[in-house]
């Protein structure tokens, strides 16, 4: 915008406007308005004149006279004026002062997997790192009928994939050992346990990557597309410890839900687990998946309040352990909760301690209805009457 200097200068001798020429040394004052074309104008247009003094002894003046506006005109032209003078001033201030450079938002691009070659190179790094003793079983497999049962079920309904290999898991150790060779060739981790998800949450990942399939020869077997690492936790199945006096107990992830209510029967212990999500289920599947089951209106589903603490193997390879296994504690962050639901993509738990809840005496009782509609009616009464928390 176009800009016009307003300039007030006076040249003052002595202490007053005025004075005689013959004072030394003179004094100068210069205030300097910068205004607007547009409040420029708006000040002629109200009536306010500019006029200079002639010199007198040596004395020159140049001031500003203004007629007389309207209170509302005067009003107006201060306002103008200190906007535009503040403005100015912020924006003056804005550029001149030394703000640090803000770091621009990074880019992040979508993860590139290992190809054919990788692929190969994991596997026979894993088939070194378990070798099969005695009559055990490969614990590492890329035969494609073994695939087949890790990444198709009959149950799912969703497209699927199978894996690349499958490797068998003990321990914690075990598990760490798998995602650090994962890591180091980017290949993607699926964890397997019960395998009776309906949601294909232990499908094979497709990996995309730009060479042909028929380039992937691993020991002349499966040569498909490669689609991950499936670590099976299944034999992951021990009872670790049982706290009857504390009502919980240590298990790993491959323990089933149903096995351990077995357990603790059989050793005469009256409590249980009452998280129920389906038959096989086991408790690493149960904790990544947020299970519930038809227990859920009694018991609740899966959350905090039935899984103490966790221990969980991060994708860096780190292990960690959420929380102790005391009840009731607020100290440190409370971890557990976010490996809850999470599916498996912050980490594979490998072990759980668990609450129990005690055993209660139950009877069944049949009622006949008319429709569904009174069926579901009578329930919600039941419910919301004070026996209702006892059901």
């Amino acid at each position: 915008m176009k800009k016009r200097q307003v300039a007030l200068e006076a040249w003052i001798v002595g202490e007053s406007w005025g004075s005689k020429a013959n004072l030394n040394p003179p004094t100068t004052l210069k205030i300097s308005t910068m205004l607007s074309g547009r409040v420029a104008r708006h000040i002629t247009r109200n009536g306010i004149k500019i006029r200079t003094i002639k010199p007198s002894n040596g004395v020159r003046l140049q001031s500003t006279q203004s007629v007389k506006p309207s209170g509302t005109r005067m009003f107006t032209t201060l306002v103008a004026a200190a906007v535009v003078g503040g403005a100015g001033g912020f924006l003056i201030a804005d550029l001149t002062s030394n703000k640090p450079s803000q770091p621009s938002q990074k880019n992040y691009d979508k993860p590139q997997y290992g190809g054919p070659q990788e692929v190969a190179a994991a596997y026979e790094e894993l088939r070194a790192l378990f070798p099969v003793t005695g009559k055990e079983k490969d614990k590492v497999s890329n035969d494609k009928k073994i695939l087949e049962t890790y990444g198709y079920s009959p149950n799912s309904y969703h497209s699927e994939h199978l894996h690349s290999m499958v490797v068998r898991v003990m321990s914690t150790e075990d598990v760490v050992k798998v995602v650090n060779i994962a890591r180091k060739y980017r290949i993607p981790v699926t964890a397997y346990s019960g395998g009776t998800s309906l949601e294909g949450h232990f499908s094979g990942v497709r990996i995309p990557f730009r060479r042909k399939a028929k380039e992937l020869t691993i020991s002349n077997q499966y040569q498909g597309s490669p689609g991950g690492i499936c670590i099976d936790i299944s034999g992951m199945n021990k009872i670790l410890e049982i706290h009857e006096a504390d009502s919980d107990v240590v298990v790993q992830a491959g323990v089933k839900w149903e096995d351990l209510n077995h357990a603790l029967a059989d050793k005469g212990i009256p409590l249980f687990f009452p998280l129920d999500p389906g038959p096989g289920a086991t408790i690493g599947g149960m904790i990544s998946t947020g299970c519930s089951g038809t227990n859920a209106v009694r018991y609740g589903t899966a959350k905090g309040e039935w899984f103490l603490n966790i221990t969980v193997v991060l994708p860096n390879g780190e292990v960690i352990k959420t929380r102790r296994r005391a009840r009731k504690s607020s100290a440190g962050f409370d971890t557990t909760k976010l490996f809850i639901g999470a599916e498996g993509t912050l980490g594979i738990v490998t072990e759980a301690t668990l609450r129990l809840t005690p055993k209660l005496p139950t009877s069944v009782a049949f009622a006949q209805f008319p429709d569904v509609s009174s069926a579901v009616s009578a329930v919600t009464e039941v419910l919301q009457s004070p026996m209702g928390a006892h059901i």
